[in-house]
C-alpha cells in the first residue's frame, strides 16, 4: 500500500487536493482483457445449463461451453465487439445463486447480466415460485447496482416423459419473470415459451431430461440473440448527457450525468436538485436551494489505474441513492445511503476504461 495523490480535477482548473492511500485492485479491470472501450462484456449467471453440461466434452467441473460462447460468435458475426464471461454452477438453487453473484459482481467489469437460473429449484416443490422470483430479481437487481444491464431468461423446458416433473410451474415462473422484466425496464428472453412447441423437442436438442445437447444449445443461443442485441444498443445508443435542474454532467468533457433521488425521515421522496461547481465536482440540494445535501466530484484516474473514480460526501442523514452514467458506454453505478445515515465514499474502480492506461 502506498500513498496517491489525486488526478488534477480539471485541465483548466488545477489546486492541492487531498492525498489518499488506497489500494489499487488493478486486476478489477483485468477481465476486460485491456480491449477497447467499446467492447462490451456479457456476464451470463447461472446453473449447469449456463455452465453447458450436455454439451460435447463438458463437465460440472472443468470448462464450460454452452450457449454464451456461441451467443458471443452470433453477435460477432453481426458486428457487435462483446466477450462473454460464463459463471454457471451445476446443481446451484437460486438462493445459491443469490449468495454467490455478489462475489462475482465485484470481480468482473461488465455490461449486460443474462440470468437464467431456477431449473434445480423447481425440481423441489418446497421451494415456492415466489421464492424463486424473488432470487432472481434480487439478483438481477444487485448487478443493476452495479452497473449492468438485467436480462432473464425463463429456464428451460424439462422432459417429462422421464422425470415426474410436468412444465407447469416452470412456464408460471416465466410468465412471472416476464411481468418483472417488463415493469423493471429489463431485458427478456423467452427461452420456454420457444422451446416447447418445438417438435420432438427433447429427442433432437436434449443429452438428457434437463440438458441440451449441442444442437440445443445453438437453440439457445439463437433465442438469446435478439433480446441481447436490444440489450447492447441501449448501451451503445444511450446519447451525450444533456444537464438540466435534476441531472449534473461532469468529467471528461460531460462523459457521466449523475442523478440524485431522496427519502426522508417521513418517507417523502424527491428528486436532487443539481448546482454545477466545476468540471468534474458538483452539489445537489433536496428542499431549498441554500441548504446543500450533497456533494460528488467524478475524477479521471485512468492514469493510475484505468478507471474513472466517483467521490461523494452526504452533508445530511436524509436518505439518498445517486446514480452514475458513462455516456460513452451505458454503464452505470449506483450508491445509495439509508435514512439516518451520514456517509461519504470513494470508488476508485467505478468505470473501467483503459483508451488512457498509463502501461505500468
Amino acid at each position: 500500500m502506498r500513498p496517491l495523490a489525486f488526478p488534477p480535477s480539471s485541465s483548466r482548473r488545477r489546486r492541492i487536493l487531498v492525498v489518499a492511500t488506497v489500494v489499487l485492485f488493478s486486476s478489477l479491470g483485468c477481465l476486460t482483457g485491456g480491449a477497447a472501450a467499446q467492447q462490451l462484456v456479457l456476464l451470463a449467471f447461472g446453473d449447469s445449463i449456463t455452465h453447458g453440461l450436455g454439451d460435447v466434452g463438458v463437465s460440472c467441473i472443468g470448462s464450460s461451453r454452452g450457449y454464451p460462447p456461441l451467443l458471443n460468435a452470433r453477435l460477432g458475426s453481426r458486428g457487435y465487439n462483446t466477450r462473454a464471461v460464463t459463471s454457471g454452477v451445476c446443481g446451484e438453487l437460486t438462493s445459491e445463486g443469490l449468495s454467490r453473484i455478489d462475489n462475482v459482481l465485484r470481480f468482473t467489469a461488465g455490461d449486460v447480466l443474462l440470468l437464467m437460473e431456477g431449473t434445480n429449484d423447481l425440481s423441489d416443490r418446497n421451494i415456492s415460485t415466489e421464492s424463486m422470483r424473488f432470487n432472481l430479481n434480487a439478483m438481477a437487481g444487485r448487478a443493476e447496482d452495479r452497473g449492468y444491464y438485467p436480462v432473464l431468461a425463463a429456464p428451460i423446458p424439462r422432459d417429462e416423459r422421464v422425470t415426474v416433473e410436468n412444465n407447469d410451474r416452470t412456464a408460471f415462473l416465466g410468465s412471472l419473470l416476464r411481468q418483472d422484466a417488463l415493469a423493471k425496464d429489463w431485458g427478456w428472453v423467452p427461452t420456454f415459451v420457444e422451446l416447447i412447441n418445438i417438435q420432438n423437442l427433447y429427442d433432437r436438442f436434449y443429452a438428457d431430461p434437463f440438458h441440451p445437447n449441442p444442437a440445443g444449445y445453438s437453440l439457445i443461443a439463437d433465442i438469446f440473440l435478439d433480446p441481447t442485441i436490444v440489450a447492447l444498443e441501449r448501451i451503445l445508443h444511450i446519447g451525450p448527457c444533456v444537464p438540466d435542474v435534476d441531472t449534473l454532467c461532469l468529467a471528461a468533457e460531460d462523459r457521466f450525468s449523475v442523478e440524485v433521488s431522496w427519502t426522508d425521515f417521513e418517507g417523502r421522496t424527491g428528486f436532487g436538485r443539481a448546482v454545477s461547481h466545476s468540471d468534474d465536482t458538483g452539489f445537489f440540494w433536496f428542499f431549498g436551494p441554500d441548504n446543500f445535501e450533497l456533494m460528488i466530484k467524478i475524477l479521471d484516474g485512468r492514469g493510475f489505474n484505468d478507471h474513472f473514480w466517483v467521490f461523494y460526501g452526504s452533508l445530511s442523514s436524509v436518505g439518498f441513492e445517486i446514480t452514475v452514467t458513462d455516456h460513452e458506454t451505458g454503464r452505470r453505478r449506483v450508491y445509495s445511503n439509508p435514512v439516518g445515515e451520514m456517509a461519504s465514499h470513494g470508488d476508485t474502480a467505478a468505470f473501467f476504461d483503459p483508451s488512457q492506461s498509463s502501461g505500468s
